[in-house]
């Protein structure tokens, strides 16, 4: 009977554990045994074959980045699924990490980071073509051929203020058709009328600016030369990607004040400011690891960003790329096994084991 528990392991390396069986009597059934040895003694625990490091998931990764900077997004759709082993996705011996998705680990990193700290606007909403109404028209891929429908959906607008529609669209032209020009309604009232620009390879975003009060508001899109003569192999048409709604005012990322733990601008001289910024990291890196920094690891991340701001990037740019690399670091990616990232058999610390009870949760 197995009365043990084998841990999985972590950055430092593949480690063994020990698996404790009960006290038996070696009458040939245990490890070792020979049928009528009398001996009474206890069977030696078996050493546990060496166990695989355990890469985050994509679940495990998406739920990490969220708490870490707040963002909405969902960087692990381009990973790739998981493999799986007996019907679950998240056993260490099959997360193995290939050139591919570290590179896409990459992208994510630079994704996920300015989403978290790039200023948006207050408000916004987008609406792909497949979530516009349309009464007629087909697809071209992502695309809707508006064929002289309308694009109509309804937004609900949280606060008064200027607001800009956006419009992602192309035109299609055959023959000696006219380039198809379009409107743009709110609530029935022409707020626009234009050329369309831009073709199905390569939609252009057609903007206009407008006041909107709060509530529920009805934008249409209205084609308003289309033509189609298939005798005389005549035809243009509007070519939907999207539809956005975004207020003018602008706010912070959603990871700001996550990140954020001083303001470097409101320091008084270079030296505060740099202090900031490596209060920042190091704070960064503190929750990004899951565990306290070592001195080492500390001043290697002050040296990083001292290193990127002598090349010439701006201070702002050089912890973005710090954040990159923290998030490019096995010790963001895998979890560990101690605080130390090292073969162990001792009880886990804190950390670790917050961690585990965190990932065991989500």
């Amino acid at each position: 009977m197995l009365a043990g528990l084998v841990l999985l392991g972590a950055p430092g390396g593949c480690y063994s554990g020990l698996s404790s069986l009960d006290a038996q009597e070696t009458d040939g059934s245990g490890p070792g045994g020979s049928e009528g040895d009398s001996s009474g003694g206890e069977v030696e625990a078996d050493p546990m074959p060496l166990q695989p490091l355990h890469r985050l998931n994509r679940l495990e990764y998406d739920n990490t980045v969220r708490d870490l900077l707040g963002t909405e997004r969902r960087p692990s759709a381009a990973f790739g699924p998981d493999p799986e082993a007996n019907g679950f996705d998240n056993m260490a011996e099959q997360l193995a990490l290939s050139p591919v998705l570290l590179d896409a680990y990459e992208q994510a990193a630079h994704d996920v980071i300015a989403d978290a700290i790039d200023l948006r606007p207050s408000f916004s909403a987008r609406f792909a073509s497949s979530e516009l109404s349309v009464g007629g028209g087909y697809p071209v891929g992502e695309l809707w051929a508006l064929t002289g429908n309308a694009a109509s959906v309804e937004v609900v607008v949280p606060q008064e203020g200027d607001h800009e529609l956006v419009l992602l669209a192309g035109a299609s032209t055959i023959g000696p058709a006219p380039v198809p020009t379009a409107s743009l309604e709110v609530d029935g009232a022409v707020v626009a009328s234009f050329t369309v620009q831009g073709s199905g390879a390569n939609p252009q975003d057609h903007e206009v600016g407008l006041a909107l009060s709060p509530g529920p508001h009805t934008l249409r899109v209205v084609p308003t030369n289309f033509i189609n003569d298939a005798v005389a192999n005549t035809s243009n048409n509007v070519l939907v990607a999207s539809l956005t709604v975004r207020s003018v005012e602008i706010t912070d990322g959603p990871g700001h004040e996550l990140i954020y733990v001083c303001d470097p601008s409101a320091a008084h001289i270079p030296e505060e400011a740099e202090h900031c910024y490596q209060e920042i990291i190091a704070r960064f890196a503190f929750r990004a690891w899951r565990r306290p920094l070592t001195a080492d690891e500390e001043e290697s991340l002050r040296g990083l960003w001292i290193t990127i701001r002598g090349h010439g990037e701006t201070e702002e740019d050089a912890l973005r790329l710090v954040m990159r690399a923290v998030m490019l670091s096995p010790k963001f990616f895998y979890r560990a096994r101690t605080t130390a990232d090292e073969d162990s058999e001792a009880w886990l610390d804190d950390y670790v084991l917050a961690s585990r009870l965190s990932y065991f949760l989500w």
